[in-house]
């Protein structure tokens, strides 16, 4: 029997990741120039691993639209130092979103985490 023709490429994504990409690297660069405790030092590298992740996904559009207004709206809190606002924005995604995208959703709680008890903000 002839071979299946192989799925269509989803189209690319409408939005640009590059700010929200650009915001959560700019943030772990601020918290890994801290002396951080063993403790920190290991969430923030598994936070790198976590956000490597997210950003393969969001580069290939493998993140909804709305996912991604959720993403830029918790990255500019974040960038703003409001770590309250990121976190209420975190948990949203977490209620609705977990089952695609927990994986990073950990690591940006992390980094949430961090910014909040370092006070980093990128402005």
């Amino acid at each position: 029997p002839p071979a299946a023709a192989p799925p269509p490429a989803p189209p690319p994504p409408t939005y640009d990741p590059s700010g929200v990409i650009g915001t959560i690297q700019g943030l772990m660069a601020q918290c890994g120039a801290y002396q951080l405790q063993p403790v920190d030092k290991r969430r923030l590298e598994d936070t790198e691993k976590r956000s490597g992740a997210l950003f393969t996904k969001l580069q290939a559009g493998g993140v909804s639209q709305p996912v991604f207004d959720k993403l830029e709206q918790l990255c500019g809190a974040l960038a703003a130092g409001d770590a309250r606002t990121a976190l209420e924005v975190h948990v949203h995604l977490t209620t609705t979103d977990w089952a695609d995208n927990g994986h990073w959703l950990m690591g940006l709680k992390r980094l949430i985490e961090l910014v909040g008890k370092l006070g980093v903000a990128l402005q």
